[in-house]
């Protein structure tokens, strides 16, 4: 999908990722040369028609939550059978490369790290939006400092809980028991996410 143009308007420059089910990419929108970041579902993964039919009701809930944690989606929509989701271009190093080298994180920041993903899951449970499952690597800290999650709706959308169920994807260590068995999850799953990565 590199140097391609999707959804109209945005180009889409280069890979920055890629796990069981997304592809990642920088790109920007060709209107207004605004840095965009875009997901694109593996076509194997998903139907993508089910999958932008359950996101479409959680994009709404998102766009109404009030916190400088969660990174706006400007447009999503069905490109030659892949799911893809337009949003605001972020800057900044994902956690997973924060730690890496085996040095972790100085206190202070790893504190505030902490104290900025609570107001984040505050804010997006009061908007009836479950993140799922916390991925070290969708989550940015930018150059100011602030914490921001690049992947909600995601794991929602797509019912990653029955797809560990049915072997369609890997379990992670931070993935919650109920979630590993496809069962419903609820705000207690993110509860349990964020503890596994925040030890």
């Amino acid at each position: 999908m590199l140097n391609k143009t999707v959804l109209e308007k945005f180009l889409i420059a280069e890979q920055t990722g890629e796990n069981d089910l997304f592809l990642t990419y920088n790109g920007k929108d060709t209107q207004t040369g605004l840095a965009v970041n875009i997901t694109a579902l593996k076509p194997n993964m998903v139907i993508a028609v089910n999958f932008l039919k359950r996101f479409e009701s959680l994009a709404k809930a998102i766009a109404k939550i009030d916190s400088p944690h969660t990174v706006p989606v400007l447009e999503y929509g069905e490109v030659e059978g892949q799911a893809v989701i337009v949003r605001e271009g972020i800057e900044g190093q994902s956690l997973t490369n924060l730690v890496t080298g085996g040095n972790g994180l100085q206190l202070d920041i790893a504190l505030d790290i902490a104290r900025q993903l609570g107001e984040y899951v505050e804010a997006i449970h009061l908007a009836g939006v479950f993140q799922v499952v916390f991925d070290p690597q969708e989550i940015l800290l930018s150059s100011d400092s602030v914490v921001r999650v690049t992947d909600l709706g995601m794991a929602q959308g797509l019912n990653i809980g029955e797809m560990l169920a049915e072997g369609k994807a890997k379990a992670q260590p931070y993935h919650a028991p109920e979630l590993l068995r496809g069962e419903k999850t609820d705000p207690r799953t993110d509860f349990y996410s964020l503890g596994v990565l925040l030890f």
